[in-house]
């Protein structure tokens, strides 16, 4: 029987292919036969050989190779030539990984052996039977017979991928058995060209599937201490170890199943023994990245943000990056659900999904978002995760939903990672910048791994036979620029995890561990997890405490001297040190305190008995908070801070369990018991000031302030005593009201008590955006008067006033009477002293002297005493100690502003405090201070604001902050959302409008944030449209037209302005720019579809730049020129604008006499193609000067050349040019004449036959024109020749018409 059977040839339409196909009979023994495969690369039974060179290591004696290049000639040469020591840390790394010794796990194999035996189908084995296909339905109705061809073609699908994976676990069965009696074996490991680890062995390793992944386990055991063993009951052990398919099987339920058996075994192992937690356990515990690629992104940016989001700080417990997405995906679609089905169709996909939303579901494509996941894979991966659920029968509507819910997932993740998006974007800039000069992508990993990327153009390569042509692909010199811009961001993260991986598993076998890695899963034994937990984050941090984003822009800049790369992207502020450090305990225990103050402090309002006391212990609670904000932020937390902050949590949850007691049961409480609660949380209260005694001086540093804040309020608390009255409130007040009419209350001396300055904490206080929840409004309450007792009353629940928060700031450092000028009564500016030894302010004291005209008249002001000279003696100590104090209120007023605008209890507090900000700002060193004070984050909040006259208010102070300070400019960028400025750009109220302009204006003066504001949706048309609206408002055209012109620094915006129809700024560059600007905007220009009545007017500005950049010796301004140009030519009425300038002899020379060697750019194709564009719009032929030799376009010169260029040419684009161009030369008698006769007297009729059966559907037809014109002169000889080309007349009869 022959093993494959032959079909000559498929016709479908005009076009033949043959098929080859394996026998059905053949095809269906492979199954059966897979476990008896050769696999030659099995694992190794003693270790490998340690890796020394490039083919030298691994196995014994099969040829071993360190790197898979799969051809790659360019990427082997690269690591061949690499030196030894380089290479060095990579084969320590590869030998580590390979010495591993793994042993199968028999309990498991044998549970995967009886499963597989009875059918499969179970704990995600595949099923071993084909699913029938569905009958053929009776029926003439043709959508019920285009359902049943779908369902035919997945079914037949699904069985395809079904035979797959059946030969796929046989064989990793196969191995299976073969190894399960062995003591012991070995995995090389070599790499993939981006420097990622795998097992050189393909089936049953680690980095495989659930079911293969607890196939194995480490060979050398460990104790399993420490277990935390949850279920420790003995019947645990019988369901799930001794008939793990019997019973409940609960456990096929679970996300992986086989390896939730292995644990479970091995559990029930410890537990049967006599001593558990000495259990020699071969399982390893594996400690994953989360959403690893976005860890190094947040590495490489410093962003503090996505270092949070991915676990690289600490909190209370770990953030989950897909729960987060998943949270906003749901958000939007809950939106999209409230609207019209009938005006928006996403209205039905949004309520078919809502259900559905939840992290698996976009976990895929969270996973690889930082992987150059495209809309089409993420559409795939949700369709996948949706069909698993069988949530959505219908096949289009379950394609419609995948659709809808891929675009929402990209949206949510663009809104929450724009860092590494930048550094994605920078890193596929510069990858696109050497792809254009064909060269391939390459860089150096931290290991010292040389990497080249291996994207290559494929070419055809055409072999005639006696049946049919065939067509061979393969690689050419020319790289594949697209791909090699978007697959470097990818492969640099790989190199970068890979790097990672290989030094943790270096550092582990230093450190006497088993280590085993699958890219961002470290693994090793229960027992060492905790070790292994802090060798990986101190090799996270080694590696990207080293530059990597400088050091790789230097060896482009070194490799490519003559390229410019665009700069570095803007980094945060994350130290990374915080992985290692105390720090991030500190913080962890923190975070939890404050949300507890946070809903403590929401909580004491609502309790009616006793209001004043618990508003008094809320008062004591929120104080403290900022304490805890100061041992969380110091630069040198003391030894003993995780010791205070467990204490503290220990107080704060027994305040929280009282308070909710008292909360729930507000009027049931008795008064034992009421009196009990108020005793227990007086303690607390004592107890806390106790712990915030201990806090060591070294805390504050030389911020003496805070220390002596800290120890007033710890004071305060320790002596604080809450009593419950005894009678009723309304009967005390009447007989206190009665005594004082009496007079027979006695005013007692009240004690003075140390005035607590550390009320908030303004420069961390918006760090910490879980403070930012308490309801400022109710602790309006918590500000009162003292009582006679000394005591704080709350009796007056007003709403705060700024007008009172400034007297906090006198608390700090009092007014001192000698500041004040005895004569305008205001503190001065200008001390000066005359001779009676006063002093003065300059000005009003020059004033005043100068009313006495005889001088023995003068007097001093103040004294009276008679003044023997005019002489004014500046008082320098007196200037340099008000200059001194003004700076500390001023620092006072700073924070006062900044308690008010937590608080805004009311509008007119809000102004008040944006008015103080306001004047303060106007030194440049108090708008640094408010910068960094945390004010901005606080202000932005105040944009959204109900009111308009607060935003307009917030809004000019944010201008005054911006004006000439770049930092504050930086500062303002990075906190508000631009496209909230932009959104005023279109408010109804005019101030807002002006001002929000002005922002704008300040912001884009900082050529860094340009792209920032251009890139906002709809930004640049909105300020194009204000532009134009000059008789409507023109201060606002004004400033619009100020800042287009400084976004003009961006390149990409020109490119916006010009998609929103302002040209004048890409045209000005491109006649104006200097080389690399006209070669961006020709670019552009070639990219853009500008309306028709633009079209003229670009080509007449644009058309003589262009022409000389074609001259240019530069490939890539001519490449971009020739791009302008045939966009600019494609509008037929510019053909003539386009013969004026010039262009028809540069396009004629570039196609028959101009060569560059080594271009990467077929010009003569562009020239070609300008040439028809130009041509088809009916120039006259016959005046049409083709050269300097006098021949015109219709010349036999002309012609002769484009017909020998057709017989040559071999690119289809090319040939298809060159046609059309013959097309328009057949309407003029003179040139048509030479063309038939051309046509005829050589071989090019059966060229131009030939290429009808050419696969270039465009190429075919273009031929066929030109025949049918051609055919009224020489019918008898096409007719001739086409019955002499095998295949033909017959393929234009069966040639769809």
């Amino acid at each position: 029987m022959d093993i494959f059977c032959g079909f000559p040839f498929n016709r479908k339409c005009s076009r033949r292919y043959g098929v080859i196909e394996c026998d059905p009979l053949v095809r269906k023994g492979l199954e059966r036969t897979a476990r008896h495969m050769v696999i030659p690369y099995m694992p190794m039974l003693v270790p490998p050989l340690n890796w020394t060179g490039y083919d030298r290591g691994a196995y014994l004696f099969l040829p071993s190779y360190v790197m898979r290049t799969h051809g790659a000639k360019q990427q082997r040469d690269t690591v061949k030539r690499a030196p030894k020591k380089q290479l060095e840390p990579v084969f320590e790394a590869l030998n580590t990984l390979g010495n591993t010794k793994w042993s199968v796990n028999k309990r498991v194999l044998g549970v995967v052996d009886r499963i597989w035996a009875s059918g499969g189908g179970l704990a995600d084995l595949v099923d071993r039977e084909d699913v029938p296909l569905p009958e053929e339905p009776d029926t003439e109705d043709e959508a019920e017979i285009r359902k049943w061809k779908w369902k035919v073609k997945a079914v037949k699908k699904e069985n395809s991928e079904r035979h797959s994976q059946r030969c796929d676990i046989e064989l990793k069965l196969a191995v299976a058995r073969k190894m399960k009696d062995e003591d012991g074996f070995f995995y090389p490991h070599n790499l993939d060209f981006r420097g990622r680890a795998y097992p050189m062995h393909p089936y049953l390793n680690h980095l495989g599937s659930d079911l293969v992944s607890r196939h194995s386990g480490v060979c050398r055991g460990a104790p399993s201490w420490p277990i935390r063993l949850a279920l420790a009951e003995d019947t645990f052990g019988k369901f799930i170890c001794w008939w793990p398919l019997e019973g409940r099987r609960w456990w096929l339920g679970a996300e992986d199943p086989f390896q939730c058996l292995a644990t479970c075994i091995n559990l029930a192992e410890a537990l049967r023994s006599s001593s558990p937690e000495t259990t020699i356990s071969h399982m390893p515990v594996h400690q994953d990245g989360s959403c690893n690629g976005l860890q190094h992104y947040a590495a490489l940016g410093r962003d503090k943000l996505g270092a949070a989001a991915v676990n690289l700080v600490g909190g209370d417990k770990p953030a989950d990056v897909y729960s987060g997405i998943a949270a906003r995906v749901l958000d939007i679609m809950r939106r999209d659900a409230e609207k019209d089905p009938a005006t928006d169709p996403n209205a039905l996909r949004a309520r078919l999904l809502i259900n559905q939303v939840d992290r698996k579901l976009v976990k895929q494509t969270v996973m690889t978002s930082v992987y150059g996941v495209t809309y089409i894979g993420a559409r795939d991966q949700i369709k996948k995760r949706l069909k698993e659920r069988c949530a959505i029968e219908d096949d289009a509507e379950l394609f419609g939903a995948a659709c809808y819910a891929a675009k929402t997932t990209l949206t949510a993740l663009g809104e929450m990672f724009e860092a590494a998006r930048s550094i994605m974007s920078w890193l596929g800039d510069c990858a696109k910048i050497i792809a254009l000069e064909n060269q391939p992508v390459r860089w150096t990993t931290p290991l010292g791994l040389p990497v080249v990327q291996p994207y290559r153009k494929l070419g055809r390569h055409l072999i005639k036979t006696s049946l049919q042509v065939l067509t061979l692909q393969r690689e050419t010199d020319k790289v594949m620029v697209k791909r090699q811009r978007t697959a470097f961001p990818p492969n640099f993260v790989h190199s970068l995890d890979g790097s990672h991986m290989m030094m943790t598993a270096v550092a582990c076998k230093e450190a006497g561990l088993n280590f085993a890695g699958v890219h961002d899963s470290y693994w090793t034994h229960a027992c060492d997890v905790d070790e292994m937990n802090k060798i990986l984050r101190e090799k996270f941090v080694e590696l990207y405490e080293a530059p990597i984003l400088e050091d790789l822009l230097e060896s482009f800049q070194k490799s490519f001297p003559t390229l410019k790369f665009p700069p570095l992207p803007v980094r945060g502020d994350f130290d990374l040190r915080e992985l290692n450090e105390e720090s991030t305990l500190i913080t962890s225990l923190a975070e939890p305190l404050l949300v507890s103050i946070s809903e403590i402090t929401a909580s004491v309002v609502c309790i009616e008995v006793e209001k004043e006391i618990f508003i008094e212990i809320g008062c004591y609670l929120y104080r403290a908070s900022a304490v805890i904000m100061e041992l969380q932020t110091t630069q040198s937390p003391p030894t003993n801070a995780i010791i205070i902050l467990q204490s503290l949590s220990r107080r704060i949850d027994l305040a929280k369990k009282l308070v909710v007691k008292c909360q729930k049961g507000a009027h049931q409480v008795l008064s034992p018991e009421l009196r009990s609660i108020i005793e227990k949380l007086n303690g607390v209260i004592k107890h806390m000031g106790e712990d915030m005694s201990l806090i060591p001086s070294s805390t504050f540093g030389d911020q003496e302030y805070a220390e002596v804040a800290v120890r007033s309020l710890s004071k305060e608390m320790r002596s604080v005593h809450f009593e419950v009255a005894q009678i009723q409130q309304s009967e005390q007040n009447e007989l206190e009201l009665h005594m004082l009419s009496l007079g027979e209350i006695p005013k007692e001396e009240i004690a003075p008590i140390e005035t607590d300055l550390y009320s908030i904490n303004f420069e961390v206080s918006m760090e910490n955006p879980r403070l930012s929840d308490i309801p400022y409004l109710h602790l309006t309450e918590f500000h009162g008067s003292t009582n006679s007792r000394g005591e704080r009353s709350y009796g007056d629940t007003s709403p705060v006033s700024l007008i009172t928060l400034p007297q906090v700031a006198q608390y700090m450092e009092p007014l001192y009477e000698t500041f004040f000028c005895p004569l305008t009564k205001n503190i001065m500016d200008d001390p000066v002293t005359i001779d009676s030894g006063v002093t003065y302010e300059k000005k009003a004291i020059t004033e005043w002297l100068e009313k006495f005209e005889n001088p023995e008249d003068i007097l001093c002001p103040k004294t009276g005493q008679k003044l023997l000279s005019r002489a004014l003696s500046t008082n320098m100590a007196l200037k340099a100690t008000i200059e001194e104090w003004k700076e500390r209120n001023e620092a006072a007023r700073i924070k006062v502003a900044r308690a008010a605008l937590s608080l805004a209890s009311t509008e007119s507090m809000i102004f008040e405090a944006l008015k103080d900000l306001k004047s303060i700002c106007r030194k440049k060193h108090n708008k640094i201070q408010i910068c960094r004070s945390g004010m901005v984050p606080l202000l932005v909040k105040f944009l959204e604001y109900k009111d308009r006259n607060v935003r307009c208010a917030t809004l000019e102070l944010l201008c005054q902050l911006a004006e000439d300070d770049d930092e504050g400019k930086e500062m303002i960028a990075t906190t508000i959302d631009i496209s909230i400025i932009i959104k005023m750009l279109s408010s109804s109220h005019q101030p807002i409008r002006h001002t929000s302009l002005l922002l704008l204006l300040e912001l884009s003066r900082a050529q860094s944030l340009c792209e920032k504001i251009g890139s906002v949706a709809g930004g640049i048309l909105m300020l194009i449209a204000t532009k134009y609206k000059r008789s409507a408002d023109a201060f606002a055209s004004e400033k619009a037209d100020e800042i287009l012109r400084n976004l003009e620094r961006s390149p990409d915006n020109i490119k916006r302005m010009a998609e929103n129809g302002l040209l004048e700024p890409l045209l000005n560059h491109l006649i104006g720019g200097c080389e690399e600007m006209k070669m961006e905007m020709a670019s552009y220009l070639g990219e853009i579809v500008p309306g028709n009545d633009s079209k003229t007017h670009i080509a007449e500005k644009a058309s003589p730049t262009l022409v000389k950049m074609v001259h240019s010796g530069n490939t890539l301004t001519r490449k971009a020129a020739f791009k302008a140009l045939k966009q600019i030519s494609s509008y037929h009425p510019n053909g003539k604008v386009l013969v004026q300038a010039g262009i028809f002899r540069v396009m004629v020379e570039e196609m028959f006499t101009r060569t560059i060697h080594n271009e990467p750019m077929n010009s003569k194709n562009e020239a070609a193609a300008i040439l028809a564009n130009i041509l088809e719009s009916g120039p006259e032929l016959e005046t049409l000067q083709a050269n300097t030799h006098g021949h015109t376009m219709a010349s036999d010169y002309i012609v002769y050349n484009i017909i020998s260029m057709l017989k040559n040419s071999t690119p289809d684009e090319l040939n298809i040019n060159l046609i059309r161009i013959l097309l328009c030369l057949t309407k003029f008698p003179r040139s048509s004449a030479t063309i038939v006769s051309v046509v005829k007297e050589t071989e090019a009729s059966y060229n131009l036959i030939e290429i009808i059966n050419n696969p270039n559907e465009e190429l075919g037809v273009a031929s066929i024109k030109l025949l049918i014109t051609l055919s009224p002169y020489m019918g008898h000889t096409l007719v001739d020749r086409l019955c002499k080309t095998r295949g033909q007349p017959e393929g234009l009869i069966q040639s769809p018409p």
